[in-house]
């Protein structure tokens, strides 16, 4: 270490710089060996972590008063302030994973146990057993999470939007017995990564409410019968596990469709979709379509076109201030963001 702490000083900075007259510099030539082997390695003596750490504080001394006597104490105060509201929002971010729940290979338990009972209240369905595991591993059929609640189809239906999901699964109303879930992880397939890219897991979550509001993320999907080039798009409505007894892991999707563009849109341009609701004449709601899981291709952040909710509603208008009818629905358009980088 130090025949390289010379050579660097002798070889290297004085050729380049000439004479340099430095304490570091006279400490990094004279004195490297003798200080490592009283305080060991090199990094001991590091103050970049530190230094790093000026960088928020710079932020926090614009709050302060910035007087010689004072100053200190506001600056430990708002940075106290800051360490707690870090740790309420890692808090936070802990108990919304917990909410969701992970529906993975660890919900699997015994033979032919129930979830929730072997009946829904009020109902005539019954429910199906979760799936069987044998030497470590699951038969062929289809895991039913232990997190999914079973609700009765007519309680599904009275969702916002859900009220066609009987017609949508194909089933009677009258007690039908559904398993749904408010999320499940799976493998996104995107175009630009290919269909066994290894990229992380995507989280699609559809409920009716979280913290006061619904969480329906948009997505991209393709039908079995369509051709490679065709992409769909959607909002989940539900997670279906199970229906009246039988696994089966669909997805209610209200369906949108490609609609036209303004002349020289600049988002369109960008590679932005510009979308709206597929309604059929005289419904109220999206038409629901039920797609399998393995047809999901990937999350998609789509937003609402903000041109058309100006021109329409006023420029003080926002998507949460305009009255929810069929009318507003079947007027609205969005956009697929092409800008959005999932991780």
């Amino acid at each position: 270490m130090g025949a390289l702490a010379k050579d660097f000083v002798l070889g290297f900075l004085v050729p380049i710089l000439g004479k340099w007259y430095s304490t570091k510099i006279h400490k990094l030539l004279a004195h490297i060996v003798e200080a490592i082997k009283r305080h060991g390695a090199v990094m001991n003596g590091d103050t970049s972590c530190n230094e790093a750490l000026h960088v928020h504080d710079k932020r926090r001394y614009c709050r302060t008063s910035g007087d010689g006597d004072t100053f200190r104490p506001q600056l430990l105060r708002v940075g106290q302030g800051v360490l707690e509201i870090r740790a309420r929002l890692a808090s936070e971010a802990e108990e919304f994973e917990g909410w969701f729940g992970d529906e993975g290979a660890e919900d699997v338990v015994g033979v032919g146990a129930p979830v929730g009972g072997s009946r829904v209240p009020g109902g005539s369905g019954t429910v199906p057993p979760l799936a069987v595991t044998s030497g470590g591993a699951t038969n062929a059929s289809p895991v039913i999470p232990r997190s999914a609640d079973a609700v009765p189809l007519d309680a599904l239906s009275e969702r916002r939007g859900l009220a066609a999901v009987a017609e949508a699964l194909g089933e009677p109303m009258g007690g039908t017995a559904v398993h749904v879930t408010n999320s499940f992880k799976f493998s996104p397939r995107l175009p630009c990564c290919g269909e066994a890219s290894g990229h992380p897991l995507q989280h699609l979550r559809a409920t009716p409410l979280y913290r006061g509001l619904p969480w329906n993320d948009g997505l991209a999907y393709r039908l079995p019968g369509d051709a490679r080039a065709v992409v769909r798009y959607g909002e989940a409505r539900a997670i279906v596990h199970a229906v009246g007894g039988e696994a089966r892991q669909v997805i209610v999707v209200a369906e949108m469709s490609i609609c036209e563009s303004e002349p020289g849109c600049p988002l369109v341009a960008a590679g932005c979709t510009r979308l709206h609701w597929s309604m059929a004449p005289g419904a109220e709601w999206p038409s629901l379509r039920c797609i399998p899981f393995a047809s999901v291709l990937h999350l998609e952040h789509i937003v609402q076109d903000f041109d058309q909710v100006t021109r329409s509603h006023g420029i003080t208008a926002t998507p949460r201030t305009i009255r929810d009818s069929a009318a507003h629905r079947r007027a609205a358009r969005f956009f697929v963001n092409v800008f959005y980088p999932w991780p």
